[in-house]
C-alpha cells in the first residue's frame, strides 16, 4: 500500500484489515479491493481525467432515488491529478 492510499483510508477513518486483492475484468487501470473494519473498499489508479469521468457518474448514482433496487454506490473519496 502506498502512502497516498493510507493517508486517504487514515483521513476516512477506514482502518485496513487485509492486503490489497487486484481485481480484473476488462479495464485498463489498475483495481484492487481492500478489507477495511469498516467494510470492503475498491481503490483504483488511472489517469485523472478517465477516474474524473467515472467519479461523475458514481456520483450520479449515489444519487438517485432507486425505487425498490439495492444498489450502493458511495461514489469518488478522493481525485488527485489536472482540474481536481
Amino acid at each position: 500500500m502506498d502512502d497516498q492510499l493510507i493517508a486517504l483510508l487514515e483521513r476516512l477513518n477506514l482502518e485496513p484489515s487485509g492486503v490489497l486483492s487486484p481485481l480484473s475484468g476488462g479495464d485498463i487501470a489498475e483495481v484492487a479491493s481492500l478489507e477495511t473494519r469498516q467494510g470492503t473498499v475498491v481503490a483504483k489508479r488511472d489517469d485523472p481525467q478517465r477516474l474524473a469521468g467515472e467519479a461523475e457518474g458514481l456520483n450520479a448514482l449515489h444519487m438517485m432515488p432507486w425505487r425498490g433496487v439495492r444498489c450502493e454506490c458511495p461514489g469518488c473519496w478522493a481525485r488527485k491529478g489536472p482540474g481536481c
